[in-house]
């Protein structure tokens, strides 16, 4: 009897164990390993609006912020730009990571914070400190987005694939610098994320 009840208990967790590791596996498949501390951002250079649609500009993100997110010990880099209504910068971190820090990097590596979550850069709460000198750079960056996080849809350089007198919204200390889309052949820094 006592053999039964063993064997059934060893079966019983058997299948508990089996289980929880399925859902992290199905969790880390769907959204990427998380955050080890925080969600890093940086600065990779000034380029016309014509960098090719989102693959290109996350490959363009992980190639020349190579320094940085091998510093931080990421597995995701993504280009921080709004491309879409399906493409937004507001959701290029999944909900679950939302709680995590913002912190800037700049190419002498100090390391700055933005803001206390990710929630907290699209909810209204003042920034700790401005994106643009968090990043290193006293200028403009492209951003296709509003202030909240969501596309400008006719301020995307056609989803970043022209470089003509089409209009891309850009950032400076916020997401949105609200008065400016300059035309998308002019130079703006590219920034990334990682985590």
């Amino acid at each position: 009897m006592i053999r039964i009840f063993i064997v059934i208990q060893l079966v019983c967790a058997a299948f508990l164990l089996a289980t929880c590791e399925r859902s992290n596996m199905y969790d880390l498949a769907k959204y990427g390993l998380p955050p080890q501390s925080a969600i890093y951002l940086f600065a990779i250079g000034q380029q016309p609006g014509n960098f090719g649609g989102r693959k290109n500009a996350d490959d363009m993100c992980y190639r020349q912020g190579i320094a940085y997110h091998t510093v931080v010990k990421a597995s995701t880099v993504k280009a921080f730009i709004s491309f879409s209504v399906i493409d937004e910068m507001r959701f290029l971190v999944p909900a679950q990571y939302w709680y995590y820090p913002v912190i800037g990097i700049s190419p002498a590596m100090v390391f700055t914070t933005i803001s206390n979550s990710w929630l907290d850069l699209w909810n209204g709460t003042p920034l700790i400190a401005g994106v643009n000198t968090s990043v290193g750079i006293a200028t403009t960056w492209w951003s296709g987005s509003n202030n909240d996080g969501s596309v400008t849809v006719n301020d995307t350089c056609s989803e970043w694939q022209k470089s003509d007198t089409t209009t891309g919204r850009i950032g400076d200390a916020v997401v949105s610098s609200l008065s400016a889309s300059p035309a998308c052949s002019s130079l703006q820094y590219v920034l990334c994320i990682t985590y």
